[in-house]
């Protein structure tokens, strides 16, 4: 933890605001964005909820891959490809490709701002007093980001404001190439510390880590049940 501590402040707490900011600046645009085509409040809500459709089936695999790959460099792709789409979000009128761009896009910049706690948890090793300060920056971002947009919206509509969104990105790129790697395991996880040579199969989701993941549910220290919380009270 020694050889991190000093870099911490420098990198990772630039990028709390700017990971967290990412996810409310965008979901401020879209209903505004919506507006502005005179969509129905019935299709700017499936705009608004289909932001999280790839976290909710492939959030088990993204963390797979953080530990296969590295944190900091899956959150980078992720990071990436929320930049290259935003220009494209104001070359979309219609409600149907702009809901498939949403989802994509959406999924993106959810899981640049796991990727970035993700790491600093890593990189902190629990230590409250690192992540409590880590939270209170990330938080800056979601007060600062919806103002930022809505002065942005108010000056130009969708394009400078989008654009905004590719310079969003741009500076939590820069804090994330600043900040170390978290610890890499090998395929079987018994190799930490090690990059892994990146393959076509290892960014596919797969089956025996969804299993896995879900048999954790079964250990009392993971989801306690009745028995379990029983157990815990009266020895």
């Amino acid at each position: 933890m020694a050889r991190f501590r000093s870099r911490l402040p420098a990198s990772l707490y630039v990028a709390g605001p700017f990971a967290m900011g990412y996810t409310e600046f965008y979901n401020f645009l879209i209903p505004l964005y919506g507006l502005s085509l005179d969509m129905s409040a019935g299709q700017i809500g499936m705009l608004v909820g289909a932001r999280s459709l790839l976290a909710v089936f492939l959030s088990i695999h993204v963390g797979v891959l953080m530990d296969r790959l590295g944190t900091r460099r899956v959150a980078l792709f992720f990071v990436w490809t929320a930049m290259a789409l935003a220009p494209v979000f104001p070359l979309l009128p219609w409600f149907w490709p702009l809901l498939l761009l949403q989802v994509v896009n959406g999924g993106a910049v959810q899981f640049a701002w796991s990727g970035s706690q993700t790491l600093i948890a890593q990189l902190a090793e629990g230590e409250a007093e690192y992540l409590g300060r880590f939270s209170f920056f990330a938080r800056i971002g979601t007060t600062v980001a919806p103002m930022i947009a809505g002065v942005a919206w108010d000056l130009g509509g969708a394009w400078p404001s989008y654009a905004l969104g590719f310079a969003w990105g741009a500076a939590l790129t820069l804090a994330l190439l600043r900040a170390p790697e978290g610890p890499i395991a090998m395929g079987d996880g018994r190799n930490p510390g090690r990059r892994t040579r990146l393959r076509v199969v290892d960014v596919l989701p797969r089956l025996p880590d969804y299993v896995r993941c879900f048999a954790l549910m079964a250990i009392p220290a993971v989801a306690p049940t009745g028995s379990g919380r029983r157990r815990s009270r009266f020895g």
